[in-house]
């Protein structure tokens, strides 16, 4: 057990916070008698979440008033593994002799002992004096002057609401009515393009130009847009859905397809059910399909959409027929290609 380490975080008379964290990442690694603390600037900065600048800066202020020294003479074989130029300084934690219980300072010296080192005594290790006291700050006690008094944080208000406030909140008014309001004007819909509103609350149509409404097939036709009917806009109702898709024949191939060859395949049913509604829906015959699809099967081969275009190739250069195209009427299906 490191016996610095408790000295370091209970009776350590550092200055600060930080003092107080760097001294204990240094004994962390360190002997139990305070010596061979060698971690380095970057190691105590990640310990104690400061700048490596800060650690050199403390370090140098610990040592002045006497809580760490330069060790020489004895160093650890670890630290002499390290290359010259990278080693670290090596800093002795001056725990004072008074600090240990008789117990710990017969094993701390017991060990120095084994080092050849002479023991721990009061002379060696003096009590260390108190920590100064923090740095007041030079305006302390002095009264902060209300952000108020400050002539730039507010701005001034006019005194005669009578007169044009802020600009922009109003528009003046011309003294002579016969002139037009300035301000936004809306510009009136020309003859040319007539243009017909809603009335979103009562979905009734209303024309702004003429009292007849453009229908093409039921639907008012507003800037090339379609809406339904007033009647169809009525409370309640709701936008036809369009009719579900029939993939009677692909789910019917695909299950097929799975009964003979599902066993043992990593690729999932709704995965291939997929492939093959998409297949039949962009007019692929069934026939063919399916035969590209044990083929697919029998060579080892995922169902995709890109495989089911190549078996579908060599399907179709089997039976002698050209590569698919798009027929032009739907009883081409019956005569084949």
């Amino acid at each position: 057990m490191s016996y610095p380490i408790f000295w370091a975080a209970e009776r350590a008379p550092v200055r600060d916070a930080e003092e107080r964290a760097i001294l204990i990442g240094l004994v962390l690694k360190g002997d139990r008698d305070g010596m061979n603390c060698f971690p380095s600037y970057a190691t105590l900065a990640r310990i104690a979440r400061v700048d490596p600048k800060t650690v050199g800066r403390k370090c140098r202020a610990m040592e002045e008033r006497g809580i760490i020294r330069r060790q020489t003479g004895f160093m650890k074989p670890a630290w002499l593994k390290i290359p010259e130029a990278q080693r670290p300084v090596v800093w002795e934690v001056m725990v004072p002799a008074e600090w240990y219980s008789a117990q710990q300072l017969e094993e701390v010296n017991a060990d120095r002992a084994r080092d050849g080192l002479p023991p721990i005594t009061s002379e060696s290790r003096p009590p260390l004096a108190e920590a100064p006291p923090k740095r007041q700050r030079a305006d302390k006690g002095t009264k902060r002057p209300r952000k108020t008094d400050d002539p730039g944080t507010t701005s001034p208000q006019p005194t005669d609401y009578k007169s044009p406030g802020d600009p922009g909140t109003s528009s003046p008014q011309p003294t002579d009515f016969k002139s037009p309001a300035q301000g936004l004007e809306v510009p009136s819909p020309g003859t040319s393009s007539p243009t017909t509103f809603i009335d979103t609350f009562s979905g009734t149509p209303s024309d702004t130009t003429d009292s007849s409404l453009p229908s093409e097939d039921g639907l008012f036709v507003v800037a090339d847009q379609q809406v339904p009917p007033a009647d169809a806009v009525g409370e309640g109702t709701q936008a036809k859905k369009p009719a579900k898709a029939d993939h009677s024949v692909a789910d019917a191939l695909t299950k097929a397809f799975w009964d003979v060859h599902g066993q043992g395949r990593a690729q999932p049913f709704l995965a291939v059910r997929g492939v093959v509604r998409t297949a039949i829906r962009n007019g692929v015959v069934r026939d063919d399909l399916a035969r590209a699809l044990d083929l697919l099967a029998r060579e080892g081969r995922p169902v995709s959409g890109a495989t089911v275009d190549m078996a579908l190739g060599q399907v179709r250069r089997a039976s002698g027929r050209a590569s698919f195209q798009p027929p032009a009427d739907l009883s081409d299906y019956e005569n084949g290609f």
